[in-house]
């Protein structure tokens, strides 16, 4: 484990028990989560609340040279918490391992939710709860995201309407 100050070398993944773990902690968050309700998520993990910061941030327990995890806000409730499950890729290093990471911890959060639903490089699980667990591979970094009720409807409303999750608001098609 490293303090805030020390600059941990070397890509590294999140240990498989600690990933497991946050799903688990993830799938049973009951929707609307109040921003009070932060709380009662960060203490199941093991984690703290970053002091005086404009948007929620939590300090995770995981071996990681990046440890934050934010909480984003749709009025009083939480739409989205997004949490980094591997070290970011540094200039010069293969995109392979970040993609290797990426599969490699499918297994674990298939043994907790079951098969994902796949698109590239993005698995998702959709949960009792009404929220959705992502599993993103954003090439220099894999990316553990759980999205409200409301947040994974709208994508469950855009996927039956053929509405492609690449498409740029704005742009002609």
């Amino acid at each position: 484990m490293t303090n805030d100050s020390e600059v941990p070398t070397g890509f590294r993944v999140a240990p498989p028990e600690q990933v497991g773990q946050i799903v688990a902690v993830f799938a049973r968050v009951q929707w609307p989560l109040s921003v009070d309700g932060i709380d009662a998520v960060v203490s199941d993990l093991g984690w703290s609340r970053r002091p005086n910061v404009s948007r929620i941030e939590v300090v995770s327990s995981l071996p990681l040279a990046r440890r934050d995890t934010t909480f984003l806000q749709r009025g009083d409730e939480v739409s989205e918490v997004s949490c980094w499950v591997t070290d970011p890729l540094k200039r010069g290093e293969d995109q392979k391992v970040v993609n290797d990471a990426y599969y490699a911890l499918h297994p674990v959060i298939i043994a907790i939710l079951g098969q994902p639903n796949n698109r590239g490089r993005d698995s998702w699980w959709d949960l009792p709860t009404g929220g959705r667990v992502h599993l993103k591979d954003l090439r220099r970094v894999v990316l553990l995201q759980l999205l409200s009720r409301w947040y994974a409807d709208v994508e469950r409303s855009e996927e039956r309407l053929g509405i492609s999750p690449d498409r740029v608001l704005g742009e002609d098609e």
